[in-house]
């Protein structure tokens, strides 16, 4: 029953003093990081956290993050990381639904801590240990169960916390990242989250000297499950970015001689080409790993980083990372595909019936592994949803070609039908930002008394650029049939996004239907 915890220990002993995390303010060795994990691990313990309990918190990226996450595997407690950008209210509502007894915050977040706590949120912690300073009116009141972090460590002791944990038991709890109503919180185990390491270790094939980057936050389930854990139990190099700033992203590459980079979305990787890449030595730079969304300058990262080997994945937070994985020369033979799913699972792609569907044609993927989540805390009713059968209903619409490459083509709740025809928002909107003026765009439906849905795009303009709508129409009939092409066309400042970045698509509809959104001057094609 293999402890996630129990990798740390093993690379201190193998290897001490190799670097094994990196961040602005200081360098750990392994270890230090053995040492300082279980030292938190004992401390927790010594304040009542036992095999199963909760520890939430409220961080940006840093070290104690990843201490954290292996402190409460080495002991059997349950991480549960938040999303930094929600609301207070629903950071309220996810730590009482997951029943968390400690919440761990750092300097940058414990004011905004405090003042919900005075407005009676968070009324359920026992404890609040805060990383750095604690805010004006935290400070010094140990005797309410406000905590130093720091001081935890170094009153507790640094032997091997005993524990039973492992295998199938709980470790983390991840915020799905849906875009309506509060987030579900997927339960994630020791042997979920190592099957996720196989999977990346598998395709990466991540060696010994590998120093590894990456902007994304570690509440995120690509931060903390493709990075912070990968990094840990393979004994790899890892390097935590609080802010993420182009330039200083830069230099950190080539100072750290930096071998992975997971840098998402795509979008991101131009504002380092707008920051100077091509000043900066990047050879060392041998994966380059991306996601989210539609991966439109594959041709611009392949011209500036020649010697690395590129990689896009599709996933969920309920399959710990990714479902998909796409590489190598197949980014630019397979069109928009979004790769072959992991081996590790069985996978179908099945109609509204529960019947396999066919090549080419679009169906709900449903998958079972080793690596998918074991349920949603708390909420018996919505698991059993998305399990059904032995298998877990992604909710995702794809279709296969014959070599088994999936092609991404909407939510379920993303399929416009017009006239009878179904129309996947994801396949117009590739259509759509295939054109020079376009940077981002959401395709939705909306109600029409004739067709039953219209298509319709919001869309947001490159800088400098501006379009007609007639111009989109005649972009779109290349790539579309005639009623797949949108009727309307929004042009706004931005999309609207939810706290892990996904499009709010039901915000759109609405300032659509209120008439906050005015449409370009003419109507799309005809049916």
């Amino acid at each position: 029953m293999t402890n996630l915890g129990s990798f740390i220990s093993g690379h201190a002993q193998e290897y001490p003093d190799k670097t094994a995390l990196i961040t602005s303010q200081r360098r750990l060795t392994y270890s230090e990081y053995d040492e300082r994990t279980n030292r938190l691990a004992n401390g927790l313990h010594t304040l009542g956290v036992h095999k199963g309990d909760k520890v939430a918190t409220v961080l940006e990226g840093c070290a104690e993050y990843a201490e954290l996450f292996f402190a409460c595997a080495k002991m059997g407690a349950v991480m549960v990381p938040m999303v930094t950008r929600r609301l207070d209210d629903e950071i309220d509502a996810l730590v009482s639904m997951s029943e968390s007894s400690i919440l761990v915050v750092a300097s940058d977040h414990s004011e905004r801590v405090a003042q919900m706590r005075a407005r009676g949120l968070l009324r359920d912690l026992r404890y609040l240990i805060h990383i750095g300073p604690a805010g004006p009116s935290e400070r010094g009141r140990a005797e309410e169960g406000i905590l130093d972090y720091e001081q935890i460590l170094a009153e507790a002791p640094a032997d091997q916390p005993p524990t039973t944990a492992g295998g199938t038991d709980p470790v983390i709890l991840l915020s799905t990242g849906g875009t309506t109503g509060l987030p579900k919180l997927a339960i994630h185990t020791h042997e979920s989250l190592l099957w996720n390491v196989f999977n990346f270790h598998w395709n990466v094939g991540f060696r010994h000297d590998d120093v590894c980057l990456t902007n994304l936050p570690q509440y995120h389930s690509g931060g903390m499950n493709c990075f912070t854990v990968v990094n840990g139990v393979l004994g790899l190099t890892g390097i935590i970015v609080h802010h993420f700033d182009p330039a200083e992203f830069l230099r950190t590459l080539e100072e750290e001689r930096v071998t992975y980079l997971l840098l998402m979305p795509p979008v991101l990787y131009d504002w380092l080409v707008k920051a100077g890449a091509d000043k900066y030595d990047l050879t060392a730079l041998r994966v380059f790993f991306t996601a989210g969304g539609n991966f439109f300058n594959r041709d611009k990262v392949r011209a500036n980083l020649p010697h690395s080997e590129i990689f896009y994945l599709y996933g969920q937070s309920e399959t710990v990372g990714a479902t998909t994985i796409l590489r190598g020369p197949s980014i630019f033979s397979r069109g928009d595909s979004v790769g072959r799913v992991q081996p590790v699972m069985d996978w179908r792609l099945v109609d509204a019936l529960g019947e396999d569907v066919e090549a080419g044609v679009p169906g709900e993927l449903v998958l079972r592994g080793p690596n998918l989540f074991s349920g949603y805390y708390g909420n018996a009713a919505e698991t059993d949803n998305a399990w059904r059968d032995g298998w877990f209903h992604s909710g995702d619409m794809l279709s296969a070609d014959v070599d088994g490459f999936m092609y991404f083509e909407g939510r379920t709740k993303d399929v416009i039908k017009t006239g009878g025809e179904n129309v996947y928002a994801v396949r117009v909107e590739a259509a759509l930002t295939a054109h020079p003026a376009i940077k981002e765009v959401a395709v939705i439906g909306r109600p029409d008394p004739k067709w039953g849905e219209q298509v319709c795009a919001c869309v947001v303009l490159e800088d400098g650029h501006s379009v007609t709508a007639e111009e989109l129409v005649r972009s779109c009939r290349a790539a579309l049939a005639g009623f797949e092409i949108p009727r309307a066309y929004f042009v706004v400042d931005s999309l609207p996004t939810n706290p892990v970045g996904k499009i709010l698509k039901q915000q759109i509809r609405d300032a659509i239907e209120e008439g906050e959104l005015r449409p370009l001057g003419a109507q799309g094609a005809s049916s």
